[in-house]
């Protein structure tokens, strides 16, 4: 689920603190950098540890100002990024391009009014003006940031808003920013996520965020970080003795329409009718295409695809919604757990009524928050079964709050108070914002419609709905979700009001994504396309499935 987010800074009217100012974008190359200018920092924790380092070049040709930021993370480095923006003088965009070692290619090109976003799993286009003047604003380019605040001529004394858009998402939000000058009269730039300092030649000279990091300016530049290979998106190949045929297909659902294929079986003699079994999974938080690949991961969907269509189950593999040939009216980010349910009944409507498929045998698999949205479906959808992989049960802040425990080592008591204020992040309070550290903010963003709808819900509740038998898959490495305080605790639950309506299957060396792994389960092991399913957890849950089915 790690995810660098990017944004675009575009100057809006300003005012609100003394004194209140009417704030226009400069233009013609008011921001002042000159051709050649070179900038190094050095990123800390609140212990002054290094973090990693950034290196920044401006280049300015025939009327173009070119940006390029460079970021190494780790000692020596476990992680790459590096952006590149292109403007004319005026301040308008041309091309965006980010390269990440941990989340592949987002490219940008505005052209005829639109700007088309690119990324290793989607294409789409928003309406971009070139009057906004906008500059993107990746999380480390204190380039970009300097550029910005010069290009927008707010001085100390001012207050303005800044609307900050994401580009992978296309939305905008204000941004309130408050210009002071500190003892030293130096410009200070007050943002939501920290406060910049800036030197005399209107760089930023440090960074405060508000989790405690912090980039200092080097008085000599180094040379720029190595950037580490970007991976090529994953492929699928479909097996060359495949016992299925594919179909491109589309299903039309309110708002949008999903792509992708149905395997159907042709050899369906084992099953008494000689019809096939209908199976659907709905994905976890972030987006997928038709085979389970979400830029640099490979979350390992097509592996089960794969088995049910060979064990005689008519599987549909869809593009999520704005992702590969899938459109959508609404913007992913905002999507609830209730729309992707209703999506969800639409898929089973459609398999329902293919050719050689079985309309009284259709199944669930939920992965993750997609085991939430599993639950909701069954409660308007008569099954043969529900299959929740990895599933959350306890409240969303406790879950994400654990996850935050075993991967940053943070207090649990402070964890889950940071988890609960991005629930009001997400509602719009710039206050909470600036409580909770930004690569918390940046991570969920892109699902802050699923996060937010979900946490109004009481799994438990939600559960005492659902009549269908239940198998709950977990894996004991799992840094996500808990095998003892969500999987047994929801198959606990659910057996007390009703005995033996759900089973449990734990496997000691899988994680969150039932691959088999060595050792700790980490986010950089999510990256790692080599690893595979556990062959235990496979088996099991395509077994349960050929079990009910009969």
């Amino acid at each position: 689920m790690r995810r660098l987010i990017t944004a675009c800074l575009l100057l809006t009217a300003c005012g609100g603190s003394t004194p209140d100012v009417d704030v226009k974008p400069a233009s013609g190359g008011g921001d002042a950098f000159a051709n050649g200018d070179v900038v190094t920092y050095v990123l800390q924790d609140a212990g002054r540890r290094v973090l990693g380092r950034v290196h920044g070049r401006v280049t300015r040709t025939d009327g173009r100002v070119e940006l390029v930021t460079r970021v190494a993370y780790g000692d020596p480095a476990a992680a790459t990024v590096e952006y590149a923006t292109t403007t004319r003088d005026d301040g308008s965009l041309l091309s965006y391009k980010r390269l990440s070692s941990v989340e592949g290619r987002l490219q940008l090109v505005a052209r005829d009014g639109f700007l088309s976003i690119i990324t290793d799993i989607a294409q789409k286009k928003v309406p971009y003006d070139p009057a906004l003047r906008a500059l993107m604003l990746g999380r480390d380019d204190l380039l970009a940031v300097a550029m910005a605040v010069k290009r927008s001529g707010l001085e100390p004394g001012q207050s303005g808003k800044l609307s900050t858009w994401i580009a992978e998402t296309g939305e905008v939000e204000p941004v309130p920013v408050q210009v002071f000058a500190d003892a030293s009269r130096r410009t200070v730039v007050q943002l939501p996520s920290g406060k910049a300092t800036f030197d005399a030649r209107g760089y930023v000279e440090t960074f405060e965020r508000a989790d405690g990091s912090k980039y200092v300016l080097e008085s000599t530049p180094s040379e720029p970080p190595k950037l580490l290979p970007i991976p090529q998106p994953a492929h699928y190949e479909r097996p060359r003795a495949a016992t299925w045929e594919d179909s491109e297909i589309v299903i039309d659902v309110e708002g949008g329409r999903y792509a992708g294929v149905l395997s159907v079986p042709t050899l369906r003699a084992k099953w008494s009718n000689g019809l096939a079994p209908g199976v659907i999974v709905l994905g976890d938080l972030p987006e997928t295409n038709r085979h389970g690949f979400g830029h640099t991961i490979d979350y390992g969907r097509w592996e089960l695809f794969d088995r049910l269509a060979e064990e005689g189950f008519a599987v549909l593999r869809l593009d999520d919604r704005g992702v590969g040939t899938s459109r959508t009216d609404i913007e992913s980010s905002k999507l609830t757990v209730q729309q992707r349910a209703a999506d969800a009944e639409a898929m089973l409507d459609f398999l329902k009524r293919q050719r050689g498929v079985d309309p009284e045998k259709m199944f669930v698999v939920g992965h993750g928050f997609g085991a939430i949205e599993a639950v909701l479906v069954a409660q308007r959808v008569d099954l043969a079964g529900v299959v929740l992989m990895s599933p959350p049960y306890r409240s969303v802040p406790q879950v994400l709050a654990e996850r935050e425990v075993k991967l940053h080592q943070t207090e649990a008591q402070e964890a889950l108070r940071r988890m609960n204020l991005l629930l009001s992040v997400f509602s719009g309070s710039a206050t909470a914002e600036a409580q909770v550290p930004a690569r918390i903010v940046e991570l969920y963003r892109p699902a802050q419609g699923r996060v937010v709808s979900a946490s109004k819900l009481d799994m438990d509740a939600e559960l005492a709905k659902v009549t269908e038998p239940i198998a709950v898959f977990q894996g004991m490495k799992d840094f996500e979700t808990s095998w003892k305080n969500d999987a047994q605790a929801l198959e606990q639950a659910v057996n007390k009001r009703k005995r033996r309506q759900a089973k449990l299957f734990v496997f000691a060396d899988a994680d969150h994504l039932l691959k088999t792994t060595n050792g700790e389960s980490t986010l950089e092991a999510y990256a790692d396309r080599g690893r595979r399913w556990s062959p235990e957890a496979l088996k099991d849950l395509v077994g349960w499935l050929v079990e009910r089915a009969k």
